[in-house]
């Protein structure tokens, strides 16, 4: 046990890697990991995948449709601007 303290381990952190260890015997993956998918499994992943791109593809439309906004303000000002400048001033 004196190497390992030499290398920054302890006794907690040993019993934690050698517990770990000893469990991963029992970890399992899930059904579709090993290509086991019945009807519900793969209706709810393709749910879940077009939610996501329907989320994704909503902000980027927002986003979007926000900086066209910040465009046309920026142009229909310049215009009254320039509208503005052209007049002659009495």
């Amino acid at each position: 046990m004196t190497r390992l303290r030499d290398f920054g381990f302890s006794r907690h952190a040993c019993s934690l890697v050698l517990g770990i260890l000893v469990c991963m015997a029992n970890a399992h993956a899930c059904p579709v990991c090993y290509g086991q998918t019945d009807v519900q499994t793969s209706q709810g992943m393709s749910m879940a995948v077009l939610l996501l791109g329907g989320v994704t593809a909503g902000v980027v439309a927002a986003l979007g449709s926000f900086f066209m906004n910040i465009r046309r303000r920026a142009l229909r000002a310049n215009d009254e601007q320039s509208q503005r400048d052209k007049t002659p001033h009495a």
